[in-house]
């Protein structure tokens, strides 16, 4: 097809979009990917070598130039959004760009039992089980597994993040960005030369560790595991289980910049942040499934009970899609 295209049959190449032999040819193998499996393209790269050819003056060159660099600066399209979706506005207002054109995946912390060895823990080896399930169910759908780092629900979270397809292949469920896809928030901190000065050591199955320096102030670091989630899931769990979840609870709704009539307004996109329970295991967190913990917005909103690793991967998958931070 390439050979055979005769440069007559093409429209006016200075004016871009496509119009030139090699825009079509680069283009094309990305085109049908994109058609088969959705997805963003958020940083194109244009090779460009100027042809004497079809543009044989220097103003030619220059409108042909003037009007690829107009093409490249255009926004991404978003899948979710679609072409209106320009900016992203936090609680005060500030624009950024959409987490999904950026390739940002969203941040699930995954909570519960810090030690599944010790025999008073009947029901360890399920809780290992659902563990390393809902890591590598959320890894799959693309996002990013948030935990404490050390052991337990924690580890077992981090292994099934890490056996995740987009892990062993190198691609991304979900058209998002490849990894880290399994991040943890430590206790301890780090000394100048990168090592640790206090236990528990982070486990070995986590991408990206982030020494908080807090040591014994647990329940700081409880705060911002909680506050930074987009989602929790919990898992059996005991005091510090329950502060997570009700630091999830109290964040604030994702807000959308949205434009129209040349305005821009901010508009929710999803609820505050949905926390999720297994049920069926040991631990204070299923106690909470279908409660509240207060009255706070929206009317109705209730801990979302789950009776399989599945069926809470799914819980939160529906919602982060549903507030436009996840690809479908």
């Amino acid at each position: 097809m390439y050979g055979r295209t005769r440069t007559a049959l093409l429209a006016t190449p200075v004016m871009g979009w496509f119009r030139e032999l090699a825009n079509d040819w680069a283009f094309m193998l990305p085109i049908a990917e994109v058609a088969a499996r959705p997805a963003v393209l958020p940083y194109p790269l244009y090779f460009y070598q100027p042809s004497l050819l079809t543009c044989p003056t220097a103003a030619a060159r220059q409108q042909r130039e003037a009007a690829i660099g107009a093409i490249m600066a255009m926004q991404p399209y978003c899948p979710c959004h679609g072409s209106g979706c320009q900016r992203h506005a936090d609680a005060a207002g500030a624009a950024a760009t959409c987490p999904i054109v950026l390739g940002r995946p969203p941040l699930v912390a995954v909570v519960g039992d810090a030690n599944l060895e010790a025999e008073r823990v009947g029901d360890r080896e399920e809780k290992k089980r659902l563990a390393f399930e809902v890591g590598r169910g959320l890894a799959e759908a693309g996002c990013c597994v948030m935990t404490g780092g050390e052991g337990g629900v924690m580890e077992w979270a981090s292994r099934g993040a890490r056996a995740a397809r987009w892990h062993r292949t190198g691609t991304s469920g979900s058209g998002g960005s490849i990894g880290p896809h399994c991040v943890a928030l430590l206790r301890h901190s780090t000394s100048s030369s990168g090592s640790a000065l206090a236990a528990p050591v982070c486990n070995r199955w986590v991408d990206l560790a982030i020494p908080t320096g807090l040591g014994h102030l647990g329940e700081a670091r409880n705060a911002i595991i909680g506050t930074a989630a987009n989602a929790i899931v919990a898992i059996g769990g005991g005091p510090g289980t329950l502060s997570e979840m009700c630091f999830a609870w109290m964040g604030p709704a994702a807000t959308m910049a949205v434009e129209t009539a040349g305005t821009l307004a901010a508009a929710a996109v999803g609820a505050t942040a949905v926390v999720v329970v297994l049920t069926g295991v040991q631990g204070l967190s299923a106690e909470w499934a279908g409660r509240a913990f207060d009255r706070r917005p929206p009317e109705g909103r209730a801990v979302v009970g789950a009776g399989s690793a599945e069926e809470a991967v799914a819980v939160v998958v529906r919602r982060l899609r549903g507030a436009g931070m996840l690809l479908g």
